[in-house]
């Protein structure tokens, strides 16, 4: 871990912002606003990072939602996230409670959660950047 985080080392705005983008691409939603949903705290946190710090959004329209099996604590896990993610509790929408399948019992005791920004102008923003750095691969001439 240690010798990868040298070969990074230090992150220019540039590069967080084509992170942003790459993390985006393969893991965010393709319509209906900007929307990212994902187990994993460290790909949520750097998804509302890049969203807070390179679009100037409105707070009162960031929204969250989590996805968490029935029989895990929906209080903590809500905490959890809207301490992690600086989203209050109340901006959670209706959580989803499936009921676990076998070898599902205990996993992901936070749950999946989702992201959400609701702006289709931001969505082709995020698209065209998208599409910015996907042609330059493709055609750099």
């Amino acid at each position: 871990m240690q010798d990868a985080r040298a070969l990074i080392g230090d992150l220019t705005d540039r590069d967080l912002l084509l992170y942003g983008i790459g993390l985006y691409h393969g893991e965010g939603a393709k319509s209906q606003g900007v929307r990212m949903a994902n187990t994993s705290p460290v790909v949520l946190l750097a998804f509302v990072t890049w969203l807070r710090r390179f679009f100037d959004i409105d707070e009162q329209r960031l929204r969250a939602r989590l996805y968490l099996h029935a029989g895990h604590d929906l209080d903590a896990a809500t905490r959890f996230w809207s301490d992690l993610l600086d989203i209050p509790s109340a901006a959670f929408q209706a959580p989803h409670r499936p009921d676990p399948r076998p070898g599902q019992v205990g996993k992901h005791p936070a749950g999946c959660a989702s992201v959400i920004y609701s702006s289709a102008s931001l969505h082709r923003r995020v698209m065209a950047l998208i599409e910015a750095v996907s042609s330059s691969i493709a055609d750099p001439g």
